[in-house]
């Protein structure tokens, strides 16, 4: 059996005496590669490699919001830089 639907075809739209693709071809042989398309794309997000991946950054990003808390509070953030320290030199 051959493949008619042209995927990832160049198309050309049929003018008056030459040769090319009706619309009705391009419609349903674009609406075939999207469904293509989608197919693969639901394949990929259901792999259970891809959705333990998405747990593990959901609790990293917990953890890193527990972290910014906590520097938060032990070391607040200045709003002018801190003035310079006085040693045996410079006083």
């Amino acid at each position: 059996m051959a493949d008619t639907r042209h995927k990832d075809a160049g198309w050309l739209l049929q003018e008056v005496g030459s040769p090319g693709y009706s619309y009705g071809t391009i419609h349903s042989a674009l609406l075939m590669d999207l469904r293509d398309e989608l197919k693969q794309l639901n394949r990929t997000f259901s792999c259970e490699n891809l959705q333990r991946m998405q747990r593990e950054i959901r609790k990293l990003r917990i953890v890193m919001e527990r972290l910014d808390k906590r520097f938060a509070k032990k070391a607040p953030l200045r709003s002018s830089p801190p003035s310079p320290r006085r040693g045996k030199n410079n006083s």
